[in-house]
């Protein structure tokens, strides 16, 4: 049986990184996400949950502001 928190868990992730990406349609960012996590052959329908967490975590590093590249402009 898969824990019911990933639901919150999953949410607050797509809440943030839509936050940051507002101008987007809810299905629009979807389907950008999903390229993210699409490899070659495969379907995000199979993906588990924890995938699904595992990019959704790494989409959020690399949009994340770098402090020395903020000092620097």
């Amino acid at each position: 049986m898969r824990d019911k928190k990933r639901i919150k868990r999953i949410l607050s992730l797509i809440e943030e990184l839509w936050s940051q990406n507002y101008d987007m349609r809810f299905f629009q960012f979807c389907i950008n996400f999903t390229t993210l996590i699409n490899y070659k052959d495969s379907d995000p329908w199979f993906y588990e949950d924890d995938t699904l967490i595992k990019a959704l975590k790494y989409r959020m590093k690399q949009l994340k502001p770098n402090k020395k590249t903020k000092e620097r402009c």
